[in-house]
């Protein structure tokens, strides 16, 4: 274990997609308004969420941003991402990766306002994923990492 980071196992989570739709907490209007705001997210700016989940950030960024990009390692929590968010006016790209797969979609993903990592930090590489975030992000955009009591500080 790399900085005392637990590998992700995508086999531990199979089967687990159809809790998280139901139980799973939605992301609170509170939280998205200070991503927006303190990021300066505009209506035709790109976001990268990463480990997206059943899509509850891109259920929350509607009508902030134009498009999300999602990506997650499990297969059928992006199904149910698609299906919750079938109504969505802003373009929505899912993609069935994880975070350590970042370095090598950099040149196909493009650059974002902000990248968001709610719930999921814990599992991932972490210096890796800001080394390779930091060439994906706009220089005046930034990286939200979150779970349900707060936001990750650095401190």
């Amino acid at each position: 274990m790399k900085n005392n980071i637990r590998k992700f196992d995508p086999e531990s989570y199979r089967g687990t997609y159809k809790y998280y739709a139901k139980y799973r907490p939605s992301i609170p209007k509170e939280v998205i308004d200070v991503i927006v705001k303190h990021l300066g997210v505009k209506p035709n700016d790109r976001v990268l969420d990463i480990g997206c989940g059943t899509g509850q950030i891109a259920l929350a960024m509607e009508g902030k941003c134009g498009e999300v990009v999602c990506l997650d390692p499990d297969p059928e929590m992006l199904k149910l991402a698609k299906k919750a968010t079938k109504d969505s006016k802003m373009k929505l790209i899912w993609l069935n990766y994880g975070a350590e797969d970042l370095g090598k979609l950099k040149k196909d993903l493009g650059i974002f306002k902000v990248a968001t990592i709610c719930r999921a930090f814990h599992w991932m590489d972490q210096e890796q994923v800001l080394k390779d975030l930091n060439n994906l992000i706009e220089e005046d955009g930034g990286v939200a990492i979150f779970s349900d009591r707060g936001f990750w500080t650095c401190q």
